[in-house]
């Protein structure tokens, strides 16, 4: 059985508070901190089948903004016996790790612990404890994010892969960065090129009509004067 502190927090609108031991280290110093994550069991086969677990990833937004328009999750959770977890990303919300977010930012000697690789380390500890919590060690996760938290899943699961088995990250332009991708304006080139192929079609689209309705305009001609 699960211990009485996690399994009080099976409604989705509440928070349930892991109290963190992040080995998080900058300048040969760590630091721990708590933040807030969310469960819900609806749908969960549970561990006695192993039943998977969706974790969807806090980006740059409070964690309750995400809580009622994730209708994806839901869906698939349903289908899939899952379990869903959601994570929200560090210093957004309630989970400023240094006090209010604006003395956070205003520090130099803390605000090093606001970045991605932090913010996957937390992911990974939080999912690991609630695995172990729940006696869920065989079930099975996968990380969802979209834009920001599409590429912190990615990362996710590069970088602990034993803590997950897939990622979706959803619009997410993971290799878009200085010596991955090539060119250096990769982003604009993409575009572009869409662009151009769009508009060959809609150039081809447009003169098919203007010829369609030269011909017909001639057929009209010779039936009946235009009237102006």
């Amino acid at each position: 059985m699960a211990s009485d502190s996690l399994l009080k927090f099976v409604h989705i609108t509440q928070l349930a508070w892991l109290p963190e031991l992040i080995w998080v280290v900058l300048s040969s110093f760590c630091s721990s901190s708590s933040k807030p994550y969310v469960i819900n069991l609806k749908y969960w086969g549970g561990s006695n089948i192993s039943a998977p677990i969706f974790a969807y990833l806090g980006a740059e937004q409070p964690l309750g903004d995400n809580l009622t328009w994730l209708g994806f999750l839901t869906d698939n959770a349903l289908q899939f016996k899952a379990l869903l977890v959601y994570i929200e990303h560090r210093c957004y919300g309630e989970s400023v790790p240094f006090g209010p977010m604006e003395e956070a930012f205003e520090n130099a000697s803390t605000l090093g612990y606001f970045n991605s690789a932090q913010a996957i380390a937390d992911y990974a500890e939080i999912l690991i404890h609630v695995k172990k919590e729940l006696h869920a060690q065989h079930s099975l996760v996968i990380v969802i994010g979209g834009s920001y938290g599409g590429m912190l899943a990615a990362w996710l699961r590069l970088k602990y892969p034993h803590v997950t088995v897939g990622a979706l990250a959803s619009s997410a332009p993971v290799f878009y960065f200085d010596n991955i991708v090539a060119p250096e304006n990769g982003y604009y080139s993409i575009v572009s090129r869409r662009l151009v192929n769009r508009r060959k079609i809609e150039v081809r689209i447009i003169k098919g009509w203007i010829d369609k309705y030269s011909v017909d305009l001639q057929a009209l001609k010779h039936e009946k004067p235009l009237q102006n």
